[in-house]
């Protein structure tokens, strides 16, 4: 009886008697949303570690009878796997197909129901609207902080948001708006924000380094939210990491062929990484000497991850911005984990942040290059200048066209 009781309650136990925790079923939940085409959001990982392990398991069998029906069998033989009744399977059919409801709470409710209450959708959908309205004013909303955005969506919304759903539809209306032929041909290419923050990827122990959490450098073009480079370091590097992304965003603009010909150079903000060793010191009077001190911040706790959140949101696929977590690893080991991650090595971390930009970029490129908007022939531009000012590096020559 020895072990098999904690806190009156049965302990689980694998095939060879040990116990095992809940998330060691995370990779099979992960691997069935996969091929369900389902994107988790960071919403569904915290209500994953809410579960307690029997609940978990009910989840996996209800997403496991699904996949059987995409997959092309019958409901009813769905309903076997799922563990349900018939008609629970065709209800858990219908509330998966409505993208508008679909969430892993849905799915482990015991009463199969609506998610939202009533009125619910066309309270947020009301909201979008006049988030919508603001935006397209340009000016108007410009100048004000998402959060003072979304305060305004709030206050002329018809019916009353939480500010979470307020802040989701504030940032999602700035970077639609953006995104305009009108908006890009005027603000595309002329401010790039270069930020530190931490992201929810867990670095494994190398060279005698404990786990630590994974900092990203980031590149962002603020006009249309590309982002131009996405380096991942440890804290110890994190200045070199910046500098390796100032370069990296360079060759990125030069081999997308993506830069504004004409105008001065846009102007870099530099948001300085983690304070650490000898190099870190020399990175941030290197960037106030060839910027200016009123483009660059360098103190402060609070200074990471606010820029780049500001133009991108705090969400890249399934990986998520910890700004607090930059200065220190100060932040709790379940915030990583309710993303899924265990530990990976620094090649790894950087495989996942590459796909997922490369997710972010590909509509906005898309939309770039409808445009007539970029330099001729990918030749270096507005922001090419920028970046080689602030690397100390002198712009690729231009090509001169004489015409007999």
């Amino acid at each position: 009886m020895c072990g098999e009781h904690e806190g009156g309650k049965t302990a689980d136990r694998n095939e060879t008697g040990r116990m095992e925790h809940p998330e060691a079923e995370r990779p099979n939940l992960e691997q069935l949303l996969d091929e369900l085409g389902y994107q988790p959001r960071h919403a569904d990982w915290l209500f994953m570690r809410s579960l307690g392990s029997a609940h978990q398991q009910k989840l996996l069998a209800r997403l496991a009878g699904l996949l059987e029906i995409r997959r092309g069998k019958t409901v009813e033989k769905a309903s076997e796997t799922a563990g349900v009744s018939v008609p629970t399977m065709y209800r858990l059919k219908k509330l998966w197909q409505n993208e508008d409801g679909r969430t892993l709470e849905s799915l482990a409710s015991f009463v199969v129901r609506r998610v939202r209450g009533p009125g619910r959708k066309d309270r947020l959908q009301a909201a979008r609207e006049v988030a919508r309205r603001l935006a397209g004013r340009g000016g108007m909303v410009d100048d004000l902080s998402t959060k003072a955005f979304a305060h305004l969506v709030q206050e002329r919304s018809p019916d009353r948001i939480s500010m979470t759903a307020a802040l989701a539809i504030a940032r999602d209306a700035r970077r639609r708006g953006k995104l305009t032929a009108g908006r890009l041909a005027t603000d595309y290419g002329r401010t790039i924000v270069l930020d530190s923050c931490a992201v929810s990827l867990t670095l494994a122990p190398s060279a005698g380094h404990p786990s630590t959490i994974a900092i990203l450098a980031l590149v962002v073009e603020a006009g249309a939210g590309l982002i131009l480079a996405a380096n991942v370091s440890d804290e110890r590097e994190a200045a070199r990491s910046q500098e390796k992304a100032l370069e990296q965003a360079r060759q990125f603009i030069a081999a997308e062929g993506i830069d504004v010909a004409e105008g001065k150079p846009a102007d870099l903000h530099v948001v300085v990484g983690p304070d650490g060793d000898v190099f870190s010191a020399m990175f941030r009077l290197a960037m106030v000497r060839r910027l200016g001190s009123d483009s660059v911040t360098a103190r402060g706790v609070r200074r990471f991850g606010r820029a780049a959140i500001d133009v991108i949101g705090p969400d890249l696929g399934r990986l998520r911005l910890l700004p607090a977590a930059t200065q220190g690893g100060s932040v709790s080991a379940a915030a990583i984990r309710t993303l899924g991650r265990n530990p990976v090595p620094l090649e790894v971390a950087q495989s996942v942040v590459d796909r997922t930009v490369k997710a972010h970029n590909a509509p906005i490129l898309k939309k770039l290059r409808s445009l007539a908007i970029l330099a001729p022939g990918g030749e270096g531009g507005i922001m090419e200048a920028a970046l080689a000012n602030a690397l100390h590096r002198p712009p690729p020559p231009r090509t001169t066209r004489i015409i007999l």
